[in-house]
């Protein structure tokens, strides 16, 4: 997983195999599956993360929590 620092609610990221685990500073965490691994990118680049993934990534992919 890799440690987010410039994000108030996302602390981690990680990507296997079309699924996109996110961490939250709340402690939770969830899988989101069948996410291209170039989203993960974008989400690791992006100036605003919370913003991104409440735009691209959540709503968009069937997800469970961890």
């Amino acid at each position: 997983m890799e440690k987010i620092t410039d994000s108030k609610h996302i602390a981690g990221v990680d990507w296997n195999n079309g699924v996109l685990t996110i961490q939250f500073t709340s402690g939770d965490t969830y899988e989101y599956y069948d996410v291209p691994i170039g989203i993960k990118y974008e989400l690791l680049q992006s100036e605003q993360k919370s913003l991104f993934f409440r735009t691209v990534i959540k709503g968009n992919y069937q997800y469970a929590k961890v």
